[in-house]
């Protein structure tokens, strides 16, 4: 599903990699050492914000100039968790769902290396890189998630049960949750090419006072 180019969309694509780049050969994070690394963080989702985030709408338009397959398969649906009660990150539009399929050898190629480059290293040592300069939160992809609680991808629990659809064990979609800095294109990777983030939609709900910095991890170097 591909979108109209929005202004964050745009951004986006002129961060498009050069081919060395595309072919896995490059970490977009070691072009930003110059800069305070961003902190390891998480915000819980309280409810649906009926929007997709600036956020997640540049970082669709990153996959579409970087991922050789695969399409956008959904960024905003007022959710819970499937089988649980939590909301989903897609309720607040801060989550993005690329489709690949574990089956299509390509497509699992791509997979697996989009999660390498996400949570890899930087020239620097620090591990998540790319995941923490672009405000990651989770990646899930073939029934294994990394969330800012280690620095290692760890097997994913619904996977354990006997009978798991593919969608649910993420064996047909890379799924990428932002936490709210992220969303808002103020981490280091967004902000590098956007000085200033875009201004605020006032019919959008914004994060209850308080809550970026409650819920800030602190940083895991």
């Amino acid at each position: 599903m591909r979108r109209l180019l929005t202004p964050a969309l745009l951004v986006a694509l002129a961060l498009s990699a050069p081919p060395a780049a595309r072919a896995g050969q490059d970490n977009p994070a070691d072009r930003l050492l110059d800069q305070p690394m961003d902190a390891h963080r998480a915000d819980r989702a309280t409810g649906c914000a009926n929007k997709e985030q600036p956020g997640a709408l540049a970082l669709d338009g990153w996959l579409a100039a970087r991922m050789p397959v695969g399409e956008q398969w959904g960024i905003e649906k007022c959710r819970r968790v499937r089988g649980g009660q939590s909301w989903s990150l897609h309720a607040e539009g801060r989550a993005i769902d690329w489709k690949l399929d574990v089956d299509v050898p390509s497509e699992r190629l791509a997979g697996d290396r989009l999660v390498s480059l996400l949570l890899r290293r930087d020239r620097r040592g620090r591990p998540n890189a790319l995941a923490r300069r672009m405000g990651l939160q989770e990646v899930i992809w073939n029934c294994r998630i990394w969330t800012p609680l280690s620095t290692l991808q760890r097997p994913y629990g619904p996977c354990a049960k006997r009978k798991v659809d593919r969608t649910m064990a993420h064996r047909d979609h890379v799924h990428i949750g932002l936490n709210w800095r992220g969303a808002l294109m103020k981490t280091t990777f967004w902000r590098s090419y956007l000085p200033e983030p875009p201004p605020p939609d006032p019919s959008s709900p914004s994060p209850p006072p308080g809550q970026l910095d409650s819920l800030a991890r602190s940083s895991i170097r």
